[in-house]
């Protein structure tokens, strides 16, 4: 959605910082084999993500944002994380912990409590970030506009007019375009079109551990910017 606008650019899942080169990541270097250099784990992630921004300035793209979809759950990633503007997309732990993909990902069928603390975890220290966006699946799908204009204030840029009806303007069809380096688009049919509902439904069980996890997590689910305001 993002990449929808001219002066944003995200690679996809590439984590320039990991020792090994995604699949995503060589996508990109088969564009830009000369930017084989971006991809080390010796440096820290603010030295990689401002030498992928000078160089594709250097190829005539000088966008005023450049980073990644970073995916995953990891405990202290607001350390890392901490000199960026960093969007953080979430679901209802209700409806993350149903989803098929995730269950199989996180063994879920054995023992759901694992990844239901890890997810809740990783979303409250989420508020640690010095300067964090949250984005809500529900927001996503039923408020569009609100989001972009929310989004636009904390990137200080206006979304509306190239975001808007952003569906239909993926996949980038120039490709010296940078943003058309990695179709990521071709195995995730839901960017190509408009969002209307939640994917999935669940249905919670009287336990124990519910009754202890829930209201932690609704209590910043539900009142993202009021849990904003609190940690500032």
């Amino acid at each position: 959605m993002l990449n929808c606008h001219q002066e944003i650019f995200l690679l996809y899942e590439t984590e320039l910082y990991q020792p090994h080169i995604s699949r995503h990541g060589k996508r990109f270097l088969a564009q830009y084999p000369d930017a084989r250099f971006l991809f080390r784990s010796s440096e820290d992630l603010q030295t990689l993500y401002s030498q992928l921004q000078e160089f594709l300035k250097r190829k005539g793209y000088p966008y005023k944002y450049v980073g990644d979809k970073l995916p995953g759950l990891n405990a202290n990633f607001h350390v890392s994380l901490n000199a960026f503007k960093v969007i953080f997309s979430v679901r209802d732990i209700r409806t993350w912990l149903g989803k098929d993909l995730v269950v199989r990902k996180y063994g879920m069928r054995q023992d759901v409590i694992p990844a239901a603390i890890d997810y809740s975890i990783c979303f409250l220290k989420s508020f640690k970030l010095s300067q964090v966006f949250h984005v809500r699946m529900e927001d996503l799908i039923s408020q569009n506009e609100m989001l972009f204009k929310e989004l636009g204030k904390f990137l200080s840029l206006d979304l509306n007019h190239d975001i808007q009806n952003w569906w239909k303007k993926i996949p980038i069809t120039d490709k010296n375009n940078p943003n058309a380096s990695d179709p990521w688009w071709e195995t995730h049919d839901s960017s190509l079109r408009q969002p209307k509902e939640n994917d999935t439904v669940t249905q919670i069980s009287p336990h124990p551990f519910w009754e202890k996890i829930l209201p932690v997590f609704d209590k910043y689910y539900q009142n993202l910017r009021g849990a904003l305001a609190l940690q500032k």
